[in-house]
């Protein structure tokens, strides 16, 4: 099940009126956190212990600005598992590994791991497939949309493309 805890264009809109399900086995997988995702799971009494990824497609505020609370509830109150957490630039994990140590938070190591978005697969587990499309949202930097495979099904999400949508990913045109 999709669901939509707030999009906009750099400003938060509502979420969806009902909470989402924890799905059939009850895994919860994220694509970007500019809105206050930690605090709309605990409200919507979603089991954080089943968040097992996060997807950022490019590194503004709208979309990755609630990071460090979502990491914290990873790491202070649910130390049990290790999550995973994509970024698609390099320097995003450096910044932000200085951040969580400033804001003296606790070792992440073994409760959360960072990898790098690439283009193709750079994310599979047992229940999806990630792969990333390169977009150029912000001139000279990594950003991304991304194809999400479930149980046979996949679904494009864009995020934020140029101003003239040159990069809209062409697969959305081939393929249905």
């Amino acid at each position: 099940k999709i669901h939509f805890i707030g999009t906009s264009h750099g400003a938060a809109e509502k979420a969806d009126d009902a909470p989402p399900p924890a799905g059939n086995k009850g895994f919860l997988y994220a694509i970007d956190c500019g809105t206050s995702i930690g605090e709309y799971l605990k409200n919507a009494d979603l089991n954080i212990n089943g968040f097992k990824a996060l997807f950022v497609t490019h590194m503004h505020a709208d979309h990755c600005g609630a990071l460090c609370n979502l990491i914290k509830l990873f790491t202070v109150y649910n130390r049990d598992k290790n999550r995973c957490v994509a970024l698609p630039e390099e320097s995003a994990v450096e910044a932000y590994l200085g951040w969580h140590k400033a804001l003296h938070m606790p070792n992440i190591e073994g409760h959360l791991h960072f990898i790098k978005s690439t283009e193709g697969t750079f994310f599979e587990d047992e229940n999806i497939k990630v792969s990333g499309i390169k977009t150029d949202h912000i001139h000279g930097f990594d950003t991304y949309s991304y194809m999400i495979e479930v149980e046979g099904k996949r679904i494009l999400f864009t995020g934020d493309l140029s101003a003239d949508a040159h990069d809209f990913p062409e697969i959305a045109h081939r393929e249905h």
